[in-house]
């Protein structure tokens, strides 16, 4: 701005902005749920900053009572409030103010909102790391609820469904997380995390992880009941598809006498190997004859895995 009067020389400046630091707006949850913490978020004020940094007074308001202050100045634009168990109504309000003592000409206000009196569910698990495991896991927890909910308890394994029930009259009881063989099977080596979650159906969701990592560098595989025959077998001959690195170590060993108290197993790794046939050496003694086998592989020292696609054969 120039100078009106007839003076010359030096001429000077006015400069006039937007002369108020109020909150954009003061936000938390709609259905904030009584005993818990909750957020309330400020969000960064438009106008001109005159001092520097922007610091915010929150206060709040629990059944459409006096205000209470959360905080008295803070820089952050986020505040947590404990909500006590029972409250029915929730408000909370902000100023702003700068380092000059400029202070916001509005108090901001966020809505005021029903607060949920609903006791989340409480999961008794003393496990949260299993650490390097070979072998599916077995973890025992308990779930209760004191509002006496029907609950739904999921556990799952890398976001994966494991198993899901329902657990009334706010008790799971004695429960235990313990992933089936197959399930097991299908979990590849490294790290997870297993999950036990329980919802009452009313907001109150728990959480409970249980970190791991799998580490199985050897498989077994043999029949679960040996293949029953009408005659002693003499001998038989095993073929294998398979992929697996050079230095990993592998054996199948075999039996012509499954069924008896203690059979006798007969390692014919090397005629797999040939495609050679075997011939046992062992007699049967239980009276009843059957063939079984057990093929173990372990990973070598490259670390590299491998497979087994089949496993066939024939005896007589």
């Amino acid at each position: 701005m120039y100078p009106t009067n007839s003076y010359s020389g030096s001429y000077w400046y006015v400069s006039k902005g937007n002369d108020t630091i109020d909150p954009a707006s003061v936000t938390y949850p709609a259905s904030p749920n009584g005993g818990e913490l909750i957020d309330i978020t400020i969000a960064l004020s438009t106008g001109i900053k005159f001092g520097g940094t922007i610091k915010y007074k929150v206060e709040y308001q629990l059944n459409g009572g006096s205000w209470q202050t959360a905080v008295e100045s803070t820089t952050s634009t986020t505040v947590s409030v404990l909500i006590p168990k029972g409250t029915q109504t929730f408000a909370a309000r902000a100023t702003a103010s700068d380092d000059t003592g400029f202070t916001s000409t509005t108090t901001v206000t966020g809505a005021t909102v029903n607060v949920v009196n609903n006791a989340s569910p409480v999961i008794n698990c003393g496990t949260s790391s299993l650490g390097e495991i070979a072998e599916p896991f077995s973890v025992s927890y308990s779930v209760s609820d004191e509002d006496g909910d029907t609950m739904t308890i999921t556990e799952k394994i890398d976001g994966t469904t494991i198993r899901s029930y329902s657990a009334p009259s706010g008790s799971s009881g004695e429960q235990t997380f313990n992933p089936s063989a197959l399930q097991w099977l299908t979990t590849l080596n490294g790290s997870h995390t297993a999950t036990i979650t329980a919802d009452d159906g009313k907001g109150g969701v728990t959480t409970h992880s249980i970190s791991f990592t799998r580490a199985v560098y050897t498989m077994s595989v043999t029949l679960e009941e040996p293949m029953e025959t009408d005659a002693a077998i003499t001998k038989c001959v095993v073929n294998i598809a398979r992929n697996l690195p050079a230095d990993a170590e592998w054996s199948l060993l075999v039996t012509n006498n499954a069924f008896d108290p203690e059979p006798v197993w007969e390692d014919i790794t090397q005629y797999v190997k040939n495609g050679w046939n075997w011939v046992f050496d062992q007699t049967v003694t239980s009276g009843r004859y059957g063939f079984n086998f057990k093929l173990t592989c372990t990973r070598g020292a490259s670390g590299q895995g491998g497979y087994v696609d089949t496993i066939s054969g024939g005896f007589e």
